[in-house]
């Protein structure tokens, strides 16, 4: 065998599962466009709520305060510091990453060897089961019922001796709700494990398992500044969890792995205590308008979501209605299957001009 075939052998080999965050538009839309070509992106769950004349403003104070030809050294200390301050929560069972996806893969890394294997919801953010399963471990799914709730007896029915790490996304994505909290504390203290929830729309919804750590040995709580804070663009995410398992997940971080720009944005932006709240109430409520406006019309069901985007269904072909809305500028999440049944269309709660926007093309669609 020579070089280049060994070479194209190992290629394949190693060829691993790819993330495509929705692969029905990439061909339409501008490389980095949030709203280029009249364009307007209602898909990835961002929170375009966030005063970006404010993120900016913070961002040139960023830019004159920091030395980028130096690696991060105070910069994550700090951010630990003063999310440790905004949850009160110890600072020493903090660990900050770039986004919460390196946090998956850290406790995979940490938690999963030999036969073992990983378990979770379906329908559920999928990076769950891309990254245990790229890094060679099985992944076990269990349906949600058909009105997207969690049987909690059913989920642990599942579990065997090798389901040692657990994936719960709370609220979930795509459904947008969140579980009974009964029944995700029954699951942590059934579950001999570890228990990852991940809080990102946490924000958004009744409540959250952070005080749970405490007692919960096995528990570990994945936030992100993506969400409620605006900060998309910059990756960060961190873990909350006890000092054992904070210190397993350091010793599978990279070192540097979150830069000084996002580390000192990110400390910033939790000194604007009161805008965050302000935010996040009016998230709340153009959520609750927009799924009330959707219900209205004619041929679509929206599902009560407890995060900042709506799950939804419609009558008409919603294939049909996905470039319908893509020929108007507008752009949602299509999911062609869901608990292998029909097709789901989901959209952020965007400012309260492209929700109108949204609304009115969805009823001019349906009742052509």
């Amino acid at each position: 065998m020579s070089a280049a075939e060994w070479i194209r052998k190992r290629l394949k080999e190693v060829a691993r599962e790819e993330y495509v965050p929705n692969e029905d538009a990439i061909p339409t839309i501008p490389a980095g466009s949030l709203n280029k070509n009249g364009l307007i992106r209602l898909d990835a769950n961002e929170n375009l709520l966030f005063p970006h004349s404010l993120l900016s403003t913070v961002l040139r104070e960023v830019s004159d305060e920091v030395d980028v030809r130096t690696y991060p050294r105070l910069e994550e200390d700090s951010l630990i510091e003063a999310l440790a301050d905004y949850l009160n929560f110890p600072s020493a069972q903090i660990v900050v990453s770039n986004g919460s996806d390196p946090l998956i893969e850290s406790c995979v890394k940490a938690f999963l060897k030999g036969d073992e294997e990983a378990i979770s919801i379906s329908p559920t953010f999928a990076m769950y089961k891309i990254i245990t399963r790229n890094h060679g471990f099985d992944y076990v799914e269990v349906s949600l019922n058909e009105d997207f709730s969690l049987n909690a007896d059913v989920f642990l029915s599942e579990v065997n001796a090798n389901t040692v790490l657990c994936f719960l996304n709370s609220p979930n994505n795509p459904t947008g709700n969140q579980f009974p909290l009964a029944d995700v504390k029954k699951i942590i203290e059934a579950f001999n494990g570890f228990v990852v929830i991940d809080e990102a729309y946490v924000d958004f919804a009744p409540y959250s398992v952070l005080d749970l750590i405490e007692k919960s040995e096995n528990l570990i709580v994945l936030r992100t500044f993506s969400k409620a804070f605006g900060l998309a663009g910059l990756r960060i995410g961190y873990s909350l969890s006890n000092l054992e398992v904070t210190d397993a997940l350091k010793r599978i971080q990279l070192p540097f792995n979150v830069n000084k720009v996002s580390l000192t944005m990110a400390r910033k932006v939790l000194e604007q205590r009161e805008v965050i709240a302000d935010v996040v109430t009016l998230v709340k409520s153009e959520r609750d308008k927009l799924f009330r406006r959707m219900n209205r019309i004619s041929g679509v069901t929206a599902f009560n979501s407890d995060a900042n985007f709506i799950l939804f269904k419609t009558e008409k072909d919603p294939e049909k209605i996905y470039h319908g809305l893509q020929k108007k500028g507008l752009l949602i999440r299509r999911f062609k299957s869901i608990l292998e049944r029909e097709e789901f269309l989901r959209v952020t709660v965007g400012l309260p001009e492209m929700n109108k926007n949204f609304t009115d093309y969805l009823k001019e669609l349906c009742e052509e």
